[in-house]
């Protein structure tokens, strides 16, 4: 199944104290990028994509030969990585090949460094671990679309940029990453969001990332670096928007 977008139209989910709205997002093939702090909805979207997330209003539909299809009818091709993954304390062996078959398992296991822990039970592992046996999953199946929400979380820095290298590779597929961080990735649309509000979504065509949002009713130019530094979580320090962060930033550097 060949999906060419994912859209997110006239979208709300409300929670007690928290509501998500987002009027339209646009995914393409490629890898999408959505960046935020701690709070900001990223999950809450992709829950909701894979299906696990009723919206209050609004809707969730795939472009399939031109045509719109609702992303409920066609879960069977939706891929999804996330902390609330939960897998069978198997071996990691026999959990790839059971999902993936014994010839793709193994390739898909060398891929992601997982080839000296096949024996293992995944209970076992490390957290770190554990995601990439997720991850070996999702990347192994005929996703169409994959989530992959804090896919980078818990992995050493050795595994980044082969995972990097392996998400530009899915050319074919709309790969939607959720993140703390931006990374130097080749991606088709960039999101920032905040506190269930959307800040950002665009197009990305290469280095560098240049962004314009509205700060207090003011618009500024970001390059991927000041955005980096926005984005990532602070110790001692309170969980403040983005758009403070981005104001504390500028007023710093007068």
């Amino acid at each position: 199944m060949e999906v060419e977008q994912v859209v997110v139209e006239e979208f709300e989910k409300k929670y007690k104290h928290f509501v998500l709205n987002i009027p339209r997002l646009v995914f393409r093939r490629g890898v999408n990028l959505v960046v935020g702090p701690n709070g900001s909805g990223k999950s809450t979207l992709l829950k909701s994509i894979a299906g696990f997330v009723r919206p209050s209003r609004g809707g969730i539909y795939a472009i399939i030969g031109g045509e719109k299809v609702s992303t409920w009818s066609i879960l069977r091709w939706i891929g999804y990585v996330g902390e609330d993954v939960v897998l069978p304390n198997m071996r990691v062996e026999s959990i790839l090949t059971e999902f993936l078959g014994h010839e793709k398992a193994h390739y898909i296991a060398r891929e992601l460094g997982l080839t000296g822990h096949l024996h293992k039970k995944y209970l076992e592992l490390s957290a770190g671990y554990r995601r990439r046996v997720q991850l070996a999953v999702a990347l192994g199946k005929d996703s169409s679309i994959l989530l992959l929400d804090e896919p980078f979380a818990n992995l050493d820095m050795f595994m980044v940029e082969p995972l990097k290298e392996i998400l530009e590779n899915l050319k074919d597929k709309v790969v939607i990453v959720t993140s703390h961080h931006v990374f130097n990735l080749k991606l088709s649309t960039l999101t920032l969001l905040d506190q269930g509000r959307l800040v950002y979504h665009g197009e990305h065509r290469g280095e560098p990332v240049e962004v314009l949002v509205d700060i207090l009713g003011e618009e500024y130019i970001l390059d991927l670096d000041l955005l980096n530094e926005l984005t990532r979580p602070i110790k001692v320090m309170k969980l403040i928007t983005v758009q403070e962060k981005i104001l504390k930033l500028l007023q710093s550097q007068k």
